[in-house]
């Protein structure tokens, strides 16, 4: 029996930062993963990839793009629960990035479905810090203004 060379059956993907020369495919792979959502304009995608280079990643399958995922990292606490995407992403610019932060966020991710290559798991995690000054409510200002101020703060507050 002949051995069996299992290279010609392993599929040639690599991951690594997006570059310049990517705008085209991740323009054109962001219009088939979302048909009709504005892509990213030559100075955002050339923005983010100046910012946090290592934050922008792609998978390559035979030198083609087909997938793709941005990040930036931010201070959470910075933002309130019902951010937008354009106040967070400092509109698509990446201009809010804070090597100092806490938090790895998600800007996009988009995949060709079409090539049969498993390229991620979706897992949904969300890092929350549960402070001390948490087990107490604040008071509110004009309760502490009744007082002639007598009352005090929350400690934290």
């Amino acid at each position: 029996m002949k051995d069996v060379d299992i290279k010609r059956f392993e599929k040639r993907i690599k991951l690594r930062t997006l570059t310049t020369q990517e705008y085209e495919a991740v323009v054109e792979l962001q219009q088939k993963c979302f048909p009709g959502m504005k892509t990213w304009t030559r100075d955002q995608y050339d923005s983010l990839t100046n910012i946090f280079p290592e934050g922008q990643l792609c998978i390559m399958l035979n030198k083609k793009v087909i997938a793709s995922c941005c990040s930036l990292i931010v201070d959470f606490d910075e933002y309130h629960e019902t951010h937008t995407w354009r106040d967070i992403t400092g509109q698509g610019y990446a201009t809010t990035h804070d090597v100092h932060g806490d938090t790895l966020y998600g800007i996009e991710i988009i995949k060709d479905i079409n090539t049969g290559v498993k390229t991620y798991t979706p897992v949904k995690y969300l890092n929350r810090t549960f402070l001390e000054k948490m087990y107490l409510l604040p008071i509110e200002t004009n309760e502490i203004l009744k007082t002639n101020s007598t009352l005090t703060q929350t400690t934290g507050w």
